[in-house]
């Protein structure tokens, strides 16, 4: 099908080929025109979601994890090529490794878009640090090289970025949630058994978002709050703009209010892999479809919410 200018209209899905193979790591750009995903053994692809044209924006096999520059005014896409940081802008390419030997895993843009937090790993443990995008400079953070860094978040109007991390004491495997900045050390925020699988955030960050053994949890950093947000979901989580709902993937795309529920299904279909919402109110979702990888795009409103 066709899509109308700015998407879908509600209720309507548009589906594309996203790769034979397959494809992962799906992002939107600021203002909700383009969805990039990484093409498996292709580099990252677009889809502008106006005409429905699949461009292409980089050709390296190795990349992957594109994230668009979070201030719309500016442009610039950020990527993984292999283990170095690439920055695609107006200006060019700018390639940033953390060292011999390391390899960068994860990164965040800051709300302003002017640095980029990122995680290394490499023979001697992992390592934190902040990438200027003006100067080419980075500059590591204090951190414990024992945690292994598995997810970064800048939520849009916060100063703090959030960590997911997995550490081992006395040979138990924990998962860990930390806030950090470029002014201050990562601190912890909650610690649980287990893996933490996905991590989110409320816009302004004061409330943490994190699904571990199918089952969202909240932390609220003004009171020090856990609560339970819903279980039986599945293993991505997506955060609205406006912060008012939860989507997860168990059997299709589910949703629910950020302040806790029941999971509601909005869409039942086997293979939702990743799932990512705009800035324009639009989802994508990465489908293992047929023997392919497909990407879909769709629109809900609060009677479909609700």
């Amino acid at each position: 099908m066709q899509p109308v200018a700015g998407g879908v209209p509600v209720g309507e899905i548009a589906r594309y080929q996203a790769s034979p193979r397959s494809a992962r790591h799906l992002a939107w750009n600021a203002d909700g025109t383009q969805v990039l995903f990484a093409a498996e053994g292709e580099g990252i692809r677009g889809l502008v979601v106006d005409t429905g044209q699949l461009v292409s924006v980089t050709d390296g096999r190795n990349d992957s994890s594109p994230a668009s520059n979070p201030t719309a005014r500016t442009g610039g896409i950020a990527y993984l090529d292999g283990g170095d940081l690439r920055i695609l802008g107006d200006q060019g390419s700018k390639r940033y490794g953390a060292g011999l030997g390391w390899k960068v895993t994860a990164f965040a843009w800051s709300p302003d878009g002017g640095s980029i937090v990122y995680a290394a790993t490499g023979l001697f443990g992992n390592r934190l640090g902040i990438y200027d995008v003006a100067s080419g400079e980075a500059r590591q953070l204090d951190w414990d090289r024992g945690s292994e860094i598995l997810h970064l978040v800048w939520p849009a109007q916060s100063d703090d970025f959030l960590i997911g991390a997995s550490v081992k004491v006395s040979g138990r495997t924990l998962g860990v949630i930390m806030a950090g900045s470029p002014t201050k050390s990562p601190s912890d925020l909650v610690m649980i058994p287990g893996s933490i699988d996905a991590i989110a955030a409320s816009p302004d960050g004061r409330t943490v978002y994190f699904l571990s053994d199918k089952t969202i949890r909240a932390f609220s950093r003004e009171t020090g709050a856990q609560t339970t947000v819903a279980d039986r979901a599945g293993d991505t989580l997506a955060v609205s703009p406006d912060g008012k709902w939860l989507l997860t993937n168990p059997a299709g795309i589910a949703a629910v209010p950020a302040s806790g529920g029941r999971l509601k299904q909005i869409v039942s279909a086997s293979g939702v892999q990743e799932i990512s919402w705009s800035a324009r109110g639009q989802i994508a979702a990465l489908v293992s479809f047929g023997g392919q990888m497909d990407l879909w795009t769709f629109r809900v409103d609060d009677f479909i919410l609700n």
